[in-house]
Formats: structure tokens, sequence, C-alpha cells
């Protein structure tokens, strides 16, 4: 368990998980306002991201969360998005859009390839048991 700071209310709170960022009371909070979007959404397809906060109260920061978070995804029909963070063309949820996803798994891939092995340690001697340390002390005359 950590200490942290709570990414949205600023107070301190025990952090359970290494991916807990906001407090229990604001994580409370978020799932209400998640539940009021996706309802809203249900009801209102193709509703734009504004109208959506202005009729639910969800700040819209937090309604484009959920869909980088891929937790909502626009409806086909709509001709609204986001945009990809590598190359800015609209997606519907998410935060990289397919062709890049490809090209980045490409990229990562060829990088792992082409990495050099990793040095040798050569091995011990095998007539001496012996252990060595350095000394880093200065000598003195």
């Amino acid at each position: 368990m950590a200490i942290k700071n709570c990414k949205s209310c600023g107070k301190i709170f025990n952090a359970l998980t290494a991916k807990d960022r906001i407090c229990p009371i604001c994580k409370q909070a978020d799932v209400a306002n998640f539940k009021k979007v996706k309802d809203y959404l249900y009801k209102n397809r193709g509703a734009n991201i504004p109208t959506v906060s202005e009729e639910t109260g969800v700040p819209q920061k937090d309604i484009v969360r959920y869909l980088r978070e891929d937790r909502l995804e626009v409806a086909d029909l709509s001709e609204i998005g986001i945009p990809c963070e590598r190359c800015g063309v609209n997606i519907k949820s998410g935060r990289f859009c397919k062709k890049c996803l490809s090209e980045m798994n490409k990229e990562l891939t060829g990088a792992i390839k082409s990495s050099s092995p990793l040095p040798r340690i050569p091995s011990a001697d095998k007539k001496s048991n012996k252990m060595f340390t350095a000394d880093f002390r200065q000598r003195r005359s």
C-alpha cells in the first residue's frame, strides 16, 4: 500500500494498488458519473459530447476520458469522434487508430528483433572457488 494524493480532489488517501489514482470517495463519484453518461447515451444514441455533458452534468473531460479508456464508444452513425493521439484522425474510442496501432506494433516487433543480445558474463574460474571484491577506498601512501 502507498499513500498518494487524489488526482481529483487532492486529498491524501491510502492506495491499495499501483493503479489507484483517485480516492475511494472520488471513485464512487466517477462510477456514478459514468453510469449517468452510459444511461443517457443508451436513450440518446448519437448525442455529441457537449450535449451529453450539459444534460448529465458530467464534465466533457471526463466523457473524453471514458472514451480514451475504451469504457465508451461513439456510435457508428455519429460523425463525432476523438482524435488519434498519433495521427489525429477521428476514432470512436481508445487512444490510437487501427493504422497507428498496427504501425506501432510493427515498430516494436522490429526493435525487439534487431536488438543485440545481452552480453555474457564470463563464468567463474573453475580452478578457484575464491570470491573477489573491489576495494574502492583510496589507498594512502
